[in-house]
């Protein structure tokens, strides 16, 4: 069985056509998944945090259009606690289809 493909929250920034000091030097647009969405919200939800510290990663790129940034938002990092599994549970909690063959039966 195969991983669900995971979306991520991607967007780009352009330069921008400044008219002021004070105007932007990139422009752009973010396509936020509601993956992302739900798990921002979830560090709201306590009601007592005024922002959520996000990660957000950029890559150089260019198109037909010109040079750009895509950038990447992604929901906070929490260190999830480890979990001492025995075998016995690990061949319980797994699924065989997921198991690759023994390679010394090649």
């Amino acid at each position: 069985m195969s991983k669900p493909f995971t979306k991520y929250s991607l967007g780009t920034l352009r330069q921008a056509a400044r008219t002021k000091d004070r105007s932007p030097n990139l422009l752009g647009k973010l396509a936020l998944q509601r993956s992302d969405f739900v798990e921002i919200q979830r560090h709201f939800q306590d009601g007592r945090r005024q922002e959520v510290v996000c990660g957000i990663a950029g890559w150089f790129y260019s198109d037909d259009e010109g040079s750009l940034i895509q950038v990447q938002l992604s929901p906070p990092y929490v260190k999830k606690p480890v979990v001492d599994t025995t075998l016995e549970d690990f061949f319980k909690d797994s699924d065989p289809d997921d198991w690759e063959d023994d390679p010394s039966d090649r």
